[in-house]
Formats: C-alpha cells, sequence, structure tokens
C-alpha cells in the first residue's frame, strides 16, 4: 500500500526535467526492473538525441502528462489506500485498504 503512496508523490512532486533522461528517476521502480524495461540500444541513441533537442517542449509536455497521471492514479486507487485528495470519499462495500490493520 505505501508503494501507492510513493508512486503518487514521486509524480506530484518530481518536475518533468529529471524525467529527461534515460536513466532511472523513480524510486518506486527497482533498478533492476528498470533495466529490463529499456528498449534496445539503437532506441535509447535516438531518445536521447531527440531529448537534447526538443527537451523544452518535451518537459511541457511531461508536466502536463504527469499531473494527469497523478490526478488519474489518486481517482482510482486514492480512497482504497489513502492517499491523493480523494482519501476521504466512501468506498460503499468496498474494504478501505488504508484503514484496515
Amino acid at each position: 500500500m505505501a508503494s501507492f503512496q510513493q508512486l503518487y508523490t514521486e509524480l506530484i512532486e518530481t518536475p518533468p526535467n529529471p524525467y529527461l533522461t534515460t536513466k532511472k528517476v523513480l524510486d518506486f521502480v527497482k533498478e533492476e526492473d528498470f533495466q529490463k524495461s529499456l528498449p534496445k540500444h539503437c532506441l535509447l541513441d535516438n531518445l536521447e538525441e531527440n531529448i537534447k533537442h526538443y527537451s523544452d517542449d518535451i518537459a511541457s509536455v511531461l508536466k502536463l502528462a504527469l499531473t494527469i497521471f497523478a490526478h488519474g492514479f489518486a481517482v482510482q486507487k486514492g480512497y482504497f489506500f489513502g492517499f491523493g485528495k480523494q482519501i476521504d470519499d466512501q468506498t460503499g462495500t468496498r474494504l478501505k485498504m488504508s484503514a484496515a490493520s
């Protein structure tokens, strides 16, 4: 459950510029899992080249996208797991995991 809160916090608090890399940024992701998820080197090289040329535009889009991702994540999971603006929403007949002990 804490991992959901950690991901939400990282999406909200990490500015877009650190994401302009092919290196691991989020602590939520294990290094081993991140390395497994990387595309082939030819694609990484292409990505790095595009980041160099279009970093301002990419950062603008990322800023918007990260906010939308975090909000959507909070709406979907926040009231069950105790994070985001929906933390106090009622869950109906479903168990509220953040209140379970």
